[in-house]
């Protein structure tokens, strides 16, 4: 019933939406009221004449008695309610009904003291009244100025507070009348929430107690209404009786609230006074706390200053099992009213993003936490909190305040006490100080006492100490007791807040840190709130700094920065004095160290020439040690065989001249008699007369270096004689690719002389198309050791050379590229030959048309520019006609020069841009770019044809070739180039059966369809599977007529679909390489059944059909002669069936099978004998024991006399090649007697017997007599 508030309804023009606001007033026009569209209040009433309640009430009864039309004011929202909507029982409005929720209303004023208690009988007693499903009762808060729910019907969505104005509690409590809503679900004023529970239908009337609002009763309906005016003064004389109810009972626990709250406060106040022990007062104050404002918790904490935590004091909760503080400053609810010396009022805490992990988890939902304030310094915290939902009042934030007030100055009393116990630690710091600085010579020992020391007395989180150096402007870090050691090691000397100090030599605070725009973001990430720096000072000039730190902003005041500066002044006197002692010893050791360390020999020498120190490289270096040279000259030590200046040695030379003398390289003999070179540099010590009293030498041992320059010297020498006599080409490049030196042999290469190449950029003499400039900085940077291409140079005759390049870097002593050496092979005959070869791997060697491999890559390369560039492609496939005749005719050399005289016509009929490949045979394919429709393709595949139709020359001879095209297209016909490839093979295909000379690729004549494809992947696990079976079809021999064999036939017995022939299969494992393995289980499976017979005594010959695949197959002969030996059947007795199509396929790979298979002792037929082209010379040739005529033939024998004359002279022609015949396909008995009477040895046929399990067969073979069949 309460909405967000939108604007505040006055009584206007009604609105034009589909729910109207509408006000009205019956007889006469209102003045400005509040949103109202039938009257509830008489006219003329004390309301509208500003009358108390007492009237409205009279004037409301006096209506409901004598049921009389009146007139009011009311705001109403009209809508169209269906004429059958829900209305409360007619005796819901009664006097008797009406007069008992009055008296129950006015005895619940004098027995009830809570206004909750008198809102849940009121909305009963509303509901119940008015037939309604819904009521509820707000009351205005003044503090928060929202109209707060006291009670309402219990249901899944609670009602939220609202402001006067909202929604139409809002409205009724703003306006002080009735507000009607006859459709919720459609009103613009309407809550959400409300709508969320399903209210469709809301009545709304003002509580005023004296012509004051004070709340709101509303009730609403589930279902459409339209509350009429007698139920509307119904309510508003309720609500007359309700308000002074409720306004009584809220002024009677206000003041027993009131009297509860000040005995409260007045025995804290007296344990305050007398009380010093702070968990006693602390008890107390939340018992009175907890017992006043009715929650389950309550607690108070009190700020220790030395942990910087809220220590809990006392607090007490109606669960247990989590853990209540302590709290940082700014943690938690408690923290942040510490922090922030304010209430914290947290309604919400459950989404407060401040919520303590403890307190989320133990459940609290409400919080109010107040500071414990002295003067204007935190010194701890008290709060409250609840474990369900509750809205605090100003009331609740005053008591725990003044509670909050009482107990402060006790705190603060113990507070001062501990202030006091500071001070004797900082007497005690302060002279633990000052007695280890009269004994402490180590700078970082006595900085980190001070530091620790500086933290215990200012209470500080951490504290940094920091040594100026004025010579090099920083700031050196000497001790930090941080636990990240925030302080970095060196700064310069006017960073941060330690170098303002340092500079001014005045102390610094700076109080929000995270703000301060020289923070360093380490500190403020690790949360330091605040900063303060003293300055370390001697006579009065800053030699340092102190750097204190703090968690909480604000924390360092002026009595902090007094004692640091006093600890400061202790420190800073005896750190100065420890430094100037730590850099002495530094310096002595630097210099020892650097004396003993150094690479180079140090001697030392007084005016006579005496040793009187050496370092140890100097020993190395002489062979001497110091004992034994100290006090001798250098001639009694070693032998100088080589001297600069004379028979003098560098340093008496030095002595003699009283100058310096640099670099003088002599050699020596050393008592070992090992031979040395050095190099040394003599200078000397002059007294104030310019007297020497002795003299330094530095000493280095070059005897390695000389040897390497002679070394050297010699591989220059073998380097230049190797460089100008190589085969290879040499350059030397600078960095920037200038060809500074080049060899003869690069010279010979280029044809240039050596000075038009000295000083040309190399990109000038390498083809543009090969400079790989990308990869020159990876070479000049060393990244990348060298470069081997081959690349092509520009000769002087402007002729190419392919050369093998090899790039190298060359380093310097500095391990940095300091140029370049460039070896060239001259590879140009290697890759001529290497483009000979891979032009012959990508093109037909008899025609030089690109072979299936280049056409399959030129397909792939413009697909995809055909994809990019969004046009079409065609691919043809063609096939040559009777190009077996002619290559059987006249020979395999005529047959290539038609093949050579076809591809010329072939490209003469094609643009550039197309391709022409031979995939092999006779078969061609073309590809043409940009061809956009199908009927461009077929256009051209036309002009193709026609290029063939002229006749063709070979051996003498004319010759008309005819060819079968096929048309895919892209990407209409498949989008990668196996798929178009395959479909022009179909269309190929189609166009040779059909005879059109071409065909454009068709769906429909494509065999490989969805459930062809499904069975070709089924027939790939058949024979895993075992699912294949043989079936047996008998041959009868004429002469004895009995059966003499049975050819196997292969059945397949699919789970699904049942027994499939072969006619449906066959042709499936030809096209997918399925037949291999399919023709050798036949071969297995016959051969297996064969030995079976033949051991039950079955004299039967078992004919197995082979493919063009399997008689190709090299390896069909030991297939056959293991299947034979494995199951001990003798090669006669199998008898292998060949199609004329099959043997002429490949006649000499077939005819090589084929003796192969005769030599074994196999028996061999020529299976639809009749069909193919073989001659008879060919046919002699063939090591065959039988001929069987097409079945074609013979069904036709009876219909056609050309068929009969054919059949038998098939017949003859066998006989006289003394062959057996046998006429397949007899399926009637008028056919069998044309056969009989023709000659044939043998008859096989449906007639007969079809073809059957083996089983079957030898169970009806006594039966399967020729003479059953004989007519008379």
């Amino acid at each position: 019933m309460a909405g967000p508030e939108e604007a505040p309804f006055m009584a206007t023009t009604p609105s034009s939406e589909d729910t109207k606001l509408e006000y009205t007033q019956s007889g006469r026009s209102a003045r400005a009221p509040p949103y109202r569209s039938r009257s509830c209040c008489p006219k003329g009433s004390s309301e509208a004449s500003g009358g108390g309640a007492s009237n409205r009430l009279w004037s409301a009864s006096t209506t409901l008695q004598d049921g009389r039309s009146s007139e009011y004011r009311v705001l109403r929202s009209r809508a169209i309610v269906p004429s059958k909507a829900p209305q409360p029982p007619r005796d819901a409005f009664t006097t008797e009904a009406t007069l008992r929720a009055l008296q129950d209303i006015s005895v619940a004023t004098t027995s009830a003291h809570d206004p909750v208690t008198v809102a849940e009988l009121a909305v009963e007693r509303a509901r119940t009244l008015t037939g309604a499903d819904g009521a509820v009762v707000f009351a205005y808060d003044a503090p928060t100025r929202l109209l707060l729910p006291l009670f309402e019907t219990q249901s899944a969505v609670e009602e939220a507070p609202v402001r006067p104005g909202q929604g139409a509690i809002g409205m009724a409590f703003k306006s002080g009348v009735p507000v009607v809503v006859d459709d919720y679900r459609t009103w613009k004023h309407a809550v959400p929430q409300s709508q969320v529970r399903g209210m469709v239908s809301a009545l709304a009337v003002p509580l005023l107690s004296d012509d004051r609002p004070t709340g709101a009763l509303g009730v609403w309906t589930y279902a459409p209404r339209q509350f009429s005016d007698r139920e509307t003064q119904l309510l508003t004389l309720f609500a007359a009786q309700l308000a002074p109810a409720l306004e009584g009972a809220r002024l009677t626990e206000e003041a027993q609230a009131k009297a509860g709250m000040f005995q409260a406060l007045h025995e804290v106040a007296v344990a305050s006074s007398g009380v010093f022990d702070t968990e006693t007062l602390g008890r107390l104050v939340v018992e009175r706390a907890l017992r006043l404002l009715g929650l389950e918790g309550a607690g108070l904490w009190w700020w220790d200053a030395a942990d910087k935590l809220l220590n809990p004091v006392a607090w007490r909760d109606a669960r247990e099992g989590w853990t209540i503080g302590p709290y940082k400053s700014g943690e938690g609810a408690v923290g942040s009213a510490f922090a922030g010396r304010h209430e914290m009022l947290i309604e919400d805490y459950q989404n407060w993003t401040g919520a303590t992990a403890p307190a989320k988890h133990a459940g609290v939902k409400a919080s109010l936490a107040v500071p414990l304030l002295a003067g204007d310094r935190a010194v701890g915290a008290m709060s409250v909190w609840t474990y369900e939902s509750r809205r605090f009042r100003r009331e609740d934030s005053q008591l725990l305040a003044l509670f909050a007030a009482q107990v402060a100055p006790a705190l603060e009393g113990a507070r001062l006490t501990a202030e006091r116990q500071h001070q004797a630690e900082v007497l005690k710091a302060l002279n633990e100080v000052a007695v280890a600085a009269s004994g402490l010579l180590e700078p970082r020992a006595l900085a980190a006492l001070a530091v620790d020391r500086a933290r215990d007395i200012v209470k500080a989180d951490s504290v940094a100490l920091m040594w100026g150096d004025r010579t090099r402007g920083l700031l050196i870090k000497l001790a930090d007791n941080d636990p990240d050691d925030l302080a970095p090691k060196i700064i310069p000397h006017d960073d941060g807040v330690v170098g303002l100090v340092y500079g001014s030599g005045k102390a610094h605070s700076v109080g929000d840190y995270g703000r301060w725009e020289h923070a360093h973001r380490p500190a403020v990430e690790k949360g330091i709130g605040s900063v303060a720096a003293v300055p370390l000072l001697v006579a009065d000039q800053p030699v340092g700094g102190m750097v204190l730190r703090s968690r909480q902003p604000a924390f360092f005041g002026e009595a902090e920065l007094e004692l640091a500066s006093l600890l400061a002044a202790q420190v800073a006197p005896a750190l100065q004095a420890a430094q100037l002692h730590s850099d002495l010893l530094g310096s002595e050791q630097r210099f020892r160290s650097l004396f003993e360390t150094i690479a180079c020999g140090v001697l030392v020498q007084g005016a006579k020439g005496e040793v009187l120190a050496a370092n140890r490289a100097a020993e190395e270096i002489l062979g001497v040690g110091l004992a034994e040279m100290r006090g001798r000259s250098s001639a009694e030590l070693w032998e100088v065989e080589e001297e600069g200046y004379g028979k003098q040695r560098p340093a008496l030379i030095a002595l003699a001249t009283r100058q310096p003398v640099r670099n003088y390289t002599f050699r020596i003999r050393r008592r070992d008699g090992e031979v040395r070179w050095l190099q040394a540099d003599s200078i000397p010590v002059l007294d104030q007369e310019a007297e020497p009293t002795q003299v330094v030498s530095s000493i280095i041992d070059v005897t390695e270096r000389n040897r390497a320059e002679d070394a050297l010297r010699e591989s220059e020498e073998r380097f230049r004689a190797v460089y100008d006599q190589a085969g290879l080409g040499i350059a030397r490049l600078s960095l920037e690719g200038k060809i500074e030196d080049a060899n003869p042999a690069l010279v010979q290469m280029l044809g240039f002389a050596a000075a038009e190449l000295v000083g040309h950029d190399v990109q000038e003499f390498i083809h543009t198309d090969d400079f790989r400039s990308e990869a020159w900085p990876d070479i000049v940077s060393g990244h990348r050791r060298s470069l081997q291409a081959e690349v092509r140079f520009l000769r002087k005759d402007r002729g190419l050379m392919w050369g093998q390049t090899t790039l190298t870097g060359v380093r310097g002593r500095d391990g940095k590229i300091t140029f370049l050496i460039g070896m060239v092979e001259d590879v140009t005959e290697r890759k001529a030959q290497e483009a000979a070869i891979a032009h012959q791997a990508m093109h037909d060697a008899l025609t030089d048309l690109p072979n299936r491999a280049l056409l399959a890559d030129r397909l792939h390369q413009a697909i995809r520019v055909a994809q990019r560039e969004k046009h079409h492609l065609a691919l043809l496939m063609m096939d040559l006609d009777h190009f077996k005749e002619v290559n059987d005719t006249f020979g395999h050399q005529a047959g290539d020069v038609l093949l050579r005289d076809v591809a010329a016509r072939l490209r003469g009929q094609l643009r550039g841009s197309d391709t022409v490949a031979r995939l092999g045979g006779d078969e061609f394919a073309l590809l043409l770019s940009r061809v956009e429709t199908a009927n461009a393709a077929a256009h051209i595949a036309r002009k193709l044809l026609h290029a063939l139709d002229a006749p063709f020359v070979v051996e003498g001879e004319t010759v008309d070739i005819g060819a079968s095209i096929g048309i895919s297209m892209y990407p209409e016909h498949g989008s990668d180039a196996d798929l178009l490839m395959r479909h022009a093979d179909v269309a190929m295909y189609v166009a040779k059966r059909a005879g059109t000379g071409y065909s454009v690729y068709s769906a429909d004549a494509d065999r490989h369809s969805p459930s062809r494809l499904a069975l070709i992947s089924e027939l790939r696990h058949a024979i895993d599977r075992d699912e294949l079976v043989l079936h047996y079809q008998p041959k009868i021999e004429v002469k004895s007529g009995r059966v003499a064999g049975a050819e196997a036939l292969v059945r397949w017995a699919h789970p699904r679909l049942g027994l499939i022939t072969p006619d449906q299969f066959i042709d499936l494992a030809e096209h997918t390489g399925l037949i291999r393995p399919l023709g050798i289980w036949v071969i297995e499976a016959a051969v297996k059944q064969c030995h079976e017979w033949r051991e039950r005594g079955l004299d039967l010959t078992v004919s197995v059909n082979l493919s063009m695949r399997n008689l190709h197959d090299p390896q069909l002969p030991q297939v056959v002669h293991a299947a034979l030996r494995r199951h001990h059947v003798r090669p006669a007795w199998i008898m292998f069936e060949i199609t004329e199509h099959t043997l002429l396929t490949d006649p000499e790979n077939a005819m090589r099978i084929v003796t192969g298979l005769a030599e074994m002792g196999v028996r061999l037929s020529i299976d639809d004998f009749g069909t193919g082209y073989s001659s008879l010379s060919y046919l002699r040739r063939l090591p065959v024991r039988e001929i069987k005529i097409d079945r074609s033939f013979v069904l036709a024998m009876a219909s056609e006399e050309n068929a009969a004359v054919i059949v038998h002279s098939a017949i003859d022609l066998g006989h006289n090649l003394g062959l057996s015949v046998v006429a397949e396909g007899v399926e009637d008995q008028g056919t069998l007697d044309l056969v009989l009477g023709g000659g044939a040895d043998l008859v096989q046929g449906n007639l007969l017997a079809p073809a059957r399990p083996a089983a079957e067969l030898e169970s009806s073979l006594d039966s399967l007599k020729l003479e059953r069949f004989r007519t008379a």
